[in-house]
């Protein structure tokens, strides 16, 4: 498809727009901020341990946030998928490889004792929250 450059030269203009009124949206940054000062405090496996468990309830956080300010099971689509994740992917908004990963290891972790990632591998997974 192409577009003329003249689109450029149109007025912009905010048609509809919805705001936050409380800074629920703060409450992520805080929850990685607190993961990212786990990481740094120790490398151990229960720091790291910790620091996952953390991460993935940021991402939560900001997923069902999003879910929360759009609304997007009300968009009228036929056969959407199920779970705000993979409705986000739907919709091009998220890509989920990365978060199902963290769920995995955060399930792995919690529920059989896994042994957490590497440091390393937990630095990423801080930087990808």
């Amino acid at each position: 498809m192409w577009l003329s450059p003249k689109i450029l030269e149109w007025e912009s203009y905010v048609d509809s727009w919805v705001g936050l009124e409380d800074e629920s949206w703060r409450r992520a940054y805080s929850i990685s901020s607190h993961a990212e000062y786990l990481l740094e405090q120790s490398s151990t496996e229960l720091f790291r341990v910790d620091a996952i468990t953390t991460l993935n309830r940021a991402v939560d956080h900001r997923i069902r946030l999003l879910d929360e300010i759009y609304e997007f099971r009300r968009i009228p689509i036929r056969a959407k998928p199920v779970g705000n994740l993979m409705l986000l992917n739907y919709l091009g908004i998220v890509r989920p490889k990365m978060v199902q990963r963290l769920i995995e290891i955060r399930n792995a972790v919690e529920h059989q004792d896994a042994d957490p990632p590497s440091e390393a591998d937990c630095f990423d997974f801080l930087e990808f929250a």
